[in-house]
C-alpha cells in the first residue's frame, strides 16, 4: 500500500510530457532487467552513480562535446531547452536539470535567468554566428527521396507527401527542427554526427556533403526567415554560465572541450548499488534532483535492474542489450528478437528487384558472430563498411562504442568444425583444384555466376553479392559450409538455391558428389582474389528476338523500367517499353529489338536488355495529373495514389497492342501504329502515330505529360524535340464526340524543374468521346 500511494505521487508530481525514448527497447523479447540495464546506461545514470561495469556490461556512453554541437543550434533554442528539456523536445532522454531547489546554491538566480546565462556560456565555447537558409526546393525533394530509403526512417517516423509524421512506436522524435537548427548547421550535424556525439547514438550515413544539405533542406523545408540581431555572448552572463555548469554537474554527462576529458569524480553520488526507484532521481521530482520523464513501466525496468544488480547477464544478454543500444534491432533480428517493423519496411527498395525482400533489408544477426570474421565484423559495425550495393538502405557507422560487439558475438555464435582436406602442396595439385572450384562456379557446374557478381560483372539478370571480391576474407570457411548444406536453415526467406540434397551434391560428376571436396574447391578458388580466371559463362552471346511482319510483345522487367514492363517490337523497327506499374510509355528506340537473356537464362529472374543505342526516354511516372493549372507541381504520388488503374490490352491483326486504362472516372485507349518514311536513300525516318481516346462520365480537364527529359526543345507551339533526335507533335482530332474536320494543334508546354524539362498538355474534356494523337518522329539508328 505504502509503495502504490508513493508511485501515485510519483506520477501526479511529474509533467505530463512523453516519456523518454530509447527506440532499441520497443522491441519484444527483452527481459525487464536488461530493459533497465539499457535505460540505466542510455540515461546516463553511470555518468553519476557508480556501477560494476562487468556487471552492467555496457561500455559507458560517450559524452556529448558541446563545443561541437552548441555552435551548431539556435541561441534561443537552446535556452528554451535548458529551461524544459521534455516540452521543447518529447522524448529526450536529458532531464530537467534547471529548478528553484537545485539553484539554491546561487542565491537569486532565477530558472529563467540560469537558462539565459549557461546559453552565453555555451554559445562562447565556438561563437559562430548562426543564420538561418531559405530551404532551397530542388533539395527538399531529393532530401526527401533519401530520408525515406537510405535508412533515417529506421529510427524516425516517416511522414507523408505533405510533411506530416506518420507515427510509429518506437521512433525518435524530430520535433521543433525548424527552431533549432540552420540548414547549413543541420547539414553539417547529419553528415558526420559522430564527431559531436560519439557515442554513435546517432550514427553516421556516409552522407555526401550534398546528400547531407539535401536532407537538411528537406527536414527544414518549413523554415521561417525572421530578422534576428546577431548573438554575442556577454562577458558577464558567460562566467555565470560557467560557474553554473559546475554547480548542476553538466560534466557528468558532457564535455566542453573534447580534447580534454573530464575527470570528475563521481564519489560525492550514491553507488548504483544503493539506488532506490522511490527516491532520488527516480522518485518524486521534488526538484533537488534532475527531473527524468519516466513512464511507469520504465521505471518498473528500472528497479528489475537495480534489483539484480548483484547478478551478471549472460553474453547473449549483453549482446541484445548493446543491439537495443544502438537500435540495431530496428533494422536487424537476432533469434526472436527484433527486425524491421511492417511500417517501415515498404520504404527500403532494392535497386535489383530481382533479389525479392533479400535484396531489399537488412539480414538477420542470428549467428553473424560464426558468419563474419572478427576483422570484417569490427570494421562493418564501426565503419559501416557493407557489400550490398543493390540495397538502398545504408549500413550505418557506429565508431569506437561498438569495438566490444565482435568478440562477444564470436564467444556466443558457433557452427561444428568441418574437417576439410589439407591444402594441396604441388603445383598440379593446386591447379587441380583451382580447376574444379573454377568449373563449380561456372556454368558447367553450380552456375553461382548466374546471380551472383563476379569482379563486378554479371552473366545473368540478377545482381547478388560478388563472390570473388570478399568471400575468403569476410566469412568464416566452417559456417560457409554448413550454409551452402542448407541455405534455408540459416535464413528463410533466401532465395539461394539448395545444392546438397541429404549431404550429396546435385552434380555427382564432380569430385562423386562430395559436398566437402566441392566448396573446398570453391573456397579454394575464390581465395585467389580478383586476379584468378574468370569461370565459363560469365561473358555470354547476347539474344536478339528479330521483329518480321508482326508485332512481338515480351512482358517481362526490361532496362530501365519497372518489373510490369511491356516490351513492344514493330515491324516498322520502331520500339517502345510500357510500364503498368506506372501506366506510361518511358522509352522509344529504332533498330534492333531486345536480347531477353537476363530473363530467359535467369529463370525470368533479370530484365532484357535494349539492343540499340538510339533510344530517348519518356520520363518515368504517370502520364495523366489534375492539376490546379499548367504551373502546378506534377505529383509525385504513383499512379495507383492519383486513381490510374492498367486494365489490359487488345491485340489487332498485326498483333500491335492498344492499351487500357482508367484514369480515375476517364477510360482510356491508347493505340500506337508504325511506319517508316524515306527522306534519302541513306536517311530513313522511324515514326509513330499514337492515339489516345478518353470517355470522361463529365465535362472536366486533364494534364498529360508527353515527356520528362533533361533535354527538351520547344520547336513550335505543338512541336517539342527529345534530345534532338525525337520530334514529337500533339493534334487533337475528336472533340465532344465528334471528329474534326481537320486535327486541330494542341499546345504543347514546357518546364524546367531541377535539372530536368517537362512538357505538358491540357485536355479538356466533354462527356463524350475526346481523341488527341501524338506524332513520334526518330530517325533511323546508324549501322
Amino acid at each position: 500500500m505504502k509503495y502504490l500511494l508513493q508511485l501515485l505521487l510519483l506520477l501526479l508530481t511529474t509533467p505530463i510530457y512523453s516519456q523518454a525514448v530509447i527506440p532499441g527497447l520497443s522491441h519484444e523479447g527483452l527481459s525487464p532487467e536488461l530493459r533497465g540495464a539499457v535505460l540505466f546506461n542510455e540515461l546516463n545514470c553511470a555518468s553519476c552513480h557508480a556501477v560494476d561495469r562487468e556487471k552492467l556490461h555496457l561500455p559507458s556512453k560517450s559524452k556529448v562535446h558541446l563545443q561541437e554541437i552548441t555552435s551548431t543550434l539556435d541561441p534561443s533554442y537552446i535556452e528554451a531547452f535548458l529551461k524544459d528539456p521534455s516540452k521543447l523536445k518529447p522524448g529526450t532522454t536529458m532531464p530537467r536539470v534547471l529548478t528553484s531547489q537545485r539553484l539554491k546554491k546561487s542565491p537569486g538566480v532565477t530558472v529563467d535567468q540560469a537558462a539565459k546565462a549557461l546559453t552565453h556560456y555555451l554559445r562562447s565555447l565556438n561563437n559562430n554566428p548562426f543564420e538561418r537558409q531559405v530551404p532551397n526546393k530542388a533539395a527538399v525533394k531529393k532530401g526527401r527521396e533519401l530520408f525515406h530509403s537510405i535508412g533515417c526512417v529506421a529510427c524516425h517516423a516517416p511522414k507523408d507527401a505533405a510533411g506530416k509524421t506518420i507515427e510509429i512506436k518506437g521512433s525518435v522524435p524530430q520535433e521543433n527542427l525548424e527552431a533549432k537548427f540552420s540548414v547549413n548547421s543541420l547539414a553539417a550535424f547529419i553528415e558526420n554526427p559522430l564527431h559531436s556525439r560519439p557515442s554513435g547514438r546517432m550514427p553516421s550515413l556516409s552522407l555526401s556533403p550534398n546528400e547531407a544539405f539535401q536532407i537538411a533542406n528537406y527536414l527544414l523545408q518549413n523554415t521561417k526567415i525572421e530578422k534576428k540581431g546577431t548573438f554575442t555572448p556577454n562577458a558577464e552572463l558567460v562566467t555565470l554560465g560557467q560557474k553554473l555548469f559546475d554547480q548542476l554537474d553538466c560534466t557528468s554527462c558532457h564535455v566542453t572541450d573534447s580534447k580534454k576529458q573530464s575527470t570528475k569524480t563521481i564519489a560525492k553520488f550514491p553507488a548504483a548499488e544503493d539506488l532506490n526507484t522511490l527516491k532520488g532521481c527516480l522518485g518524486p521530482q521534488n526538484g533537488n534532483e534532475p527531473q527524468y520523464t519516466l513512464s511507469a513501466n520504465q521505471r518498473k525496468d528500472l528497479e528489475a535492474f537495480l534489483s539484480q544488480r548483484d547478478k551478471s547477464f549472460k553474453t547473449e544478454d549483453q549482446i541484445l542489450a548493446s543491439l537495443a543500444s544502438h537500435n540495431c534491432l530496428t533494422c536487424h533480428s537476432r533469434g526472436k528478437v527484433g527486425g524491421m517493423p511492417l511500417k517501415r519496411t515498404h520504404y527500403f527498395t532494392s535497386l535489383d528487384e530481382n533479389m525479392g525482400e533479400t535484396g531489399r533489408l537488412p539480414p538477420p544477426l542470428t549467428g553473424v558472430g560464426a558468419k563474419l570474421q572478427p576483422k570484417w565484423l569490427a570494421r562493418t559495425v564501426e565503419f559501416g563498411q557493407s557489400l550490398r550495393p543493390y540495397m538502398s538502405l545504408r549500413m550505418p557507422q557506429f565508431g569506437k562504442t561498438t569495438h566490444h560487439l565482435p568478440p562477444l558475438l564470436a564467444t556466443v555464435d558457433k557452427v561444428e568444425k568441418v574437417d576439410f582436406p589439407a591444402p594441396p602442396k604441388g603445383r598440379n595439385d593446386q591447379r587441380a583444384l583451382r580447376d574444379m572450384g573454377r568449373k563449380l562456379v561456372g556454368d558447367q557446374g553450380l552456375s553461382c555466376i548466374s546471380c551472383h557478381t563476379f569482379r563486378s560483372e554479371s552473366a545473368g539478370g540478377m545482381k547478388a553479392i560478388d563472390i570473388v571480391e570478399k568471400t575468403t576474407e569476410r566469412l568464416n570457411k566452417d559456417w560457409f559450409y554448413h550454409y551452402m548444406l542448407h541455405p534455408p536453415s540459416f535464413r528463410p526467406e533466401t532465395i539461394m538455391p539448395q545444392f546438397f540434397e541429404d549431404g550429396k551434391s546435385t552434380l555427382d560428376s564432380v569430385a562423386d558428389g562430395d559436398p566437402k571436396v566441392q566448396l573446398h574447391a570453391i573456397w579454394y578458388y575464390l581465395s585467389e582474389g580478383r586476379n584468378v580466371g574468370a569461370p565459363r559463362g560469365l561473358r555470354r552471346e547476347p539474344m536478339e528476338i528479330v521483329v518480321k511482319d508482326e508485332a512481338i510483345i515480351l512482358r517481362r522487367s526490361a532496362q530501365n523500367t519497372g518489373k510490369r514492363g511491356i516490351n513492344v517490337g514493330y515491324p516498322s523497327q520502331i520500339h517502345l517499353t510500357f510500364d503498368a506499374e506506372s501506366i506510361s510509355m518511358d522509352q522509344i528506340w529504332t533498330g534492333q529489338f531486345i536480347d531477353p537473356g537476363g530473363v530467359w537464362r535467369g529463370q525470368g529472374s533479370g530484365r532484357t536488355r535494349i539492343m540499340s543505342r538510339n533510344m530517348v526516354r519518356l520520363g518515368k511516372g504517370p502520364s495523366f495529373a489534375q492539376l490546379k493549372d499548367s504551373n502546378s507541381i506534377w505529383p509525385e504520388e504513383s499512379s495507383r495514389d492519383l486513381g490510374i488503374r492498367f486494365k489490359g490490352y487488345e491485340l489487332d491483326k498485326k498483333r500491335r497492342p492498344k492499351f487500357l486504362y482508367r484514369v480515375r472516372d476517364v477510360e482510356v485507349s491508347d493505340y500506337l501504329i508504325d511506319s517508316q518514311k524515306t527522306l534519302s536513300e541513306t536517311k530513313k525516318v522511324k515514326q509513330f502515330e499514337r492515339s489516345l481516346r478518353l470517355k470522361s462520365p463529365q465535362p472536366q480537364s486533364l494534364y498529360f505529360r508527353v515527356a520528362l527529359n533533361k533535354d527538351i526543345q520547344s520547336t513550335q507551339a505543338h512541336e517539342i524535340t527529345l534530345e534532338k533526335r525525337l520530334k514529337i507533335r500533339a493534334f487533337l482530332k475528336t472533340s465532344r464526340g465528334k471528329a474534326l474536320e481537320k486535327p486541330q494543334a494542341i499546345p504543347i508546354l514546357t518546364q524546367k524543374s531541377e535539372g530536368s524539362s517537362q512538357a505538358i498538355i491540357k485536355l479538356d474534356l466533354s462527356s463524350k468521346e475526346t481523341e488527341f494523337v501524338l506524332q513520334y518522329e526518330m530517325e533511323e539508328a546508324q549501322k
